[in-house]
Parts: C-alpha cells; structure tokens; sequence
C-alpha cells in the first residue's frame, strides 16, 4: 500500500470544552502528543485508585467502584496508533500543525496565533472543496454552510503549492506533486515546524534567530477540560 501524506493546519480550540473533542479526533490519527494538558488530565484519572470506601450505615463501610468521567472513558477507549503502526498498518505519515506570526515589538519578539475559520481540503491534486463547512456530518447535512468545490486539476495543484508556499515561508509547496516531491515536502514541513518552535522558545536572540520562517508551528495545547461542546 502507497504511503498517504496528511498535512493539517488546524487551530487551537476557543474554549477548553472544545479540546476533548480535537484530542479524540488526533488521538485515532496518533497526534495527539501536542494536547499536552488533555493528556495529562487523562493520565491522572487513569492513575486514582479504582475504588474507594463509602459508609453503608450501622458503621459498615463497603467498597465503590469511581467512575470516570465520560470524556476521559472515551479516551481509554480509542486506538492511538504509534507513528509506526500508522504507517506500517494504515499506510498513513501525517503532521499536524497550527499558525503563528512572530514580530518584534517594544524590545521583545512577539508570537500570536493566526485563526483562520475558514476550512480547505486538497486531495492529491485532482480534488478540493473550500467553505465554511467543517468537515463533519452536522456542517454537511444540517448547518447553513457554504462550500466550493472542484475536481479541476490545475485548480488544486495551483492552490496547494500557493497555500503550501504561504504556510511555509516559501520553502515547501510540493512541486509537480509526484511521489518523490509530496514526501520531501513532508519531511521539509515538518523540519521547519520543529524549527519554528525552537526559535520561539528561544529565550535570548536576535531577529534571524527569533523570526520565524513562515507561520508554521507543531500544534500545541497546554487546556483540558471533563465537558466535551457540542
């Protein structure tokens, strides 16, 4: 089976009762490394004692089974696939990121996130569909949304490398999308992501080593939350 690779830039959540649900969605694909405070929180419950003793009256104490939070048993029950296993077995490689832009301001360099509500698809060059529908049955079948979508090539191949470009500061936007460009573009997307965050948490710098080069970033989430919107 060839190898698909998946590229997503996706926000961070607006509220904390959105992560569970952006937590579940890159835990099947393996990514969810980045919801750091989601995996933490889980990792908690997971570790509290099973049980616990509850007076029965008459001074008789029994044991009671805790119950987990319904978004934490959720969790425990998604496959989360390693980086290997999604590949060896799904033929999948895929990178998740979120966008950054980083400027100097009143002596300090400053980041902020680029929240685009906007939602694009591209697939393999021959498809895309850009709208304000999410990608989910509620957007496509009940919510008043609005998309575009086309199967013209030239349409997509154009539009993927000027995106491609615009996220990367000009150094990615796979070539003519064959094979071997799609999985340099990969591995060139992914290093200048890591790069990226090195530079912002670099704690002293001057511009070439604060600025960052494009606005790409590993997706990263420090929130959690036991309530799952919507």
């Amino acid at each position: 089976m060839p190898v698909m690779h998946v590229l997503i830039v996706i926000p961070v959540p607006e509220r904390a009762q959105m992560v569970p649900r952006t937590h579940d969605t890159l835990a099947a694909l393996g990514q969810h490394a980045g919801m750091m405070g989601q995996n933490t929180m889980i990792d908690d419950y997971n570790k509290r004692p099973k049980t616990r003793r509850v007076r029965a009256g008459f001074g008789i104490s029994t044991e009671a089974e805790v119950k987990l939070p319904d978004v934490v048993q959720h969790s425990n029950g998604i496959n989360k696939p390693g980086v290997m296993t999604l590949e060896s077995e799904f033929g999948l490689k895929v990178s998740v990121a979120m966008l950054n832009v980083s400027a100097f301001e009143k002596d300090c360099w400053r980041y902020r996130e680029i929240y685009i509500h906007s939602k694009l698809m591209l697939v393999d060059d021959v498809f895309m569909t850009l709208g304000s529908a999410n990608l989910n049955q509620r957007s496509m079948a009940v919510d008043s949304e609005i998309n575009i979508a086309t199967i013209d090539r030239r349409v997509a191949r154009d539009l993927r490398k000027r995106v491609w470009r615009m996220h990367s500061g000009g150094l990615v936007d796979g070539g003519g999308g064959t094979k071997g460009e799609i999985v340099d573009a990969f591995e060139k997307w992914g290093n200048l992501m890591k790069a990226n965050r090195t530079k912002k948490l670099a704690k002293q710098g001057g511009a070439k080593l604060k600025k960052m080069i494009g606005f790409l970033l590993p997706l990263e989430d420090s929130r959690s939350s036991t309530i799952r919107l919507g």
